[in-house]
């Protein structure tokens, strides 16, 4: 393990090492982008002869938030390899598409992925004056996207923190212990897999916990301007039998703020 552990915590070295995932850590900055670039916010890669753009409930189109080009990326297990996948957001208003009724329904948010990707300019959408550009969206700046592949312990706020930290239902750290945790494994910025961070509770703690891989978190940035209602972060899980498949269909989206 790379992190050096205060004495209060080198007890629980062991249950450390032994939450640790690989997670590939994402850095934003300011910049153009090709349209199949890995990026935030910007225009997204469509292809000209395609007509099913995604539209919200009300029949409007919905903005680009991310779109990540497995091609620029290092691999982790389960993950494809290559191909494009995109999640679009409604602008209607400012819930960014959110869904606490349904959480899966994807109808004011998309994930779109694209097997095969087409470098041809020609044959691609460039102008996407048709999209909305309100005010409420959380990602006005183009952003490319800069990847670390990297291991994290699990964090406090993830559900899976119990598994690791609690014996016969009780937690075996204490709050002092917690606060030296959190401050070495924080758990937030921009990434894939590893674990999830919270400004509140892991809505999965009670149901939905087999939404365990992070196929996207965006937390609030503001090198790109990038805003949760309240310095929130946004969060987008995945089943390992739906990743393995390419499946995209049943994706959990939630985000929560302070």
């Amino acid at each position: 393990m790379k992190h050096t552990l205060p004495a209060e915590l080198i007890k629980f070295r062991n249950i450390i090492n032994s939450s640790m995932k690989p997670v590939v850590k994402i850095k934003a900055q300011e910049a153009s982008t090709l349209l199949w670039d890995s990026k935030i916010g910007g225009n997204p890669y469509w292809e000209l002869d395609n007509e099913d753009y995604p539209n919200d409930m009300n029949g409007n189109p919905m903005r680009l938030l991310a779109q990540l080009n497995f091609s620029q990326i290092p691999h982790m297990e389960f993950f494809p390899t290559d191909g494009l996948l995109q999640f679009f957001i409604s602008t209607d208003d400012d819930i960014y598409g959110f869904n606490d009724k349904d959480i899966t329904c994807q109808e004011n948010y998309r994930v779109v992925y694209h097997r095969h990707v087409n470098e041809d300019i020609d044959k691609l959408i460039a102008d996407f004056s048709f999209v909305s550009n309100d005010e409420w969206f959380p990602a006005p700046i183009e952003a490319k996207m800069l990847f670390q592949l990297d291991e994290e312990a699990v964090s406090i706020e993830d559900f899976q923190f119990e598994k690791y930290f609690c014996e016969s239902g009780r937690y075996i750290i204490n709050d002092e212990e917690i606060d030296l945790y959190r401050d070495i494994f924080p758990g937030w910025e921009h990434k894939m897999g590893g674990y999830a961070y919270f400004t509140q509770d892991d809505p999965r703690k009670k149901a939905d916990q087999e939404y365990n891989i992070v196929l996207l978190q965006l937390d609030t940035d503001d090198s790109i301007d990038m805003m949760w209602s309240d310095a929130g972060v946004a969060n987008f899980f995945i089943k390992k039998e739906d990743l393995l498949k390419l499946d995209f269909s049943n994706v959990y989206y939630t985000w929560d703020c302070c």
